[in-house]
């Protein structure tokens, strides 16, 4: 089970860094989608600690009430993901223009 926790260990790190680079960009341009990444980064960073903090605590031998929980986490992130894909993108219903736009310069 050491893979395991060296593991969790190293993806832990990395969202607290991720998380840092999130807050500050966060800060400086207070967008939608910045708020989104943020959080979805921050969800990652309490996934990993809680199942640091976990693993250290009772060092356990059965693993699936903490995977349990840590894919319903994993679940309200891709739900996040998702739903911030499309909150961005407005439907028209234009159709795009067949014209060419085709500009002359120069001689002919």
């Amino acid at each position: 089970m050491e893979g395991f926790e060296v593991l969790v260990a190293m993806v832990t790190v990395l969202a607290a860094v991720l998380l840092f680079f999130s807050l500050a960009a966060y800060a400086r341009e207070r967008t939608h989608q910045l708020m989104v990444v943020l959080v979805v980064i921050a969800l990652f960073f309490i996934k990993g600690l809680t199942l640091s903090i976990w693993i250290f605590i009772n060092q356990p031998e059965d693993m699936s009430d903490i995977l349990v929980i840590s894919l319903l986490i994993d679940l309200i992130i891709l739900l996040l993901l998702f739903v911030s894909g499309f909150k961005g993108t407005k439907r028209t219903d234009k159709k795009p223009s067949s014209k060419r736009n085709t500009k002359r310069t120069g001689s002919q």
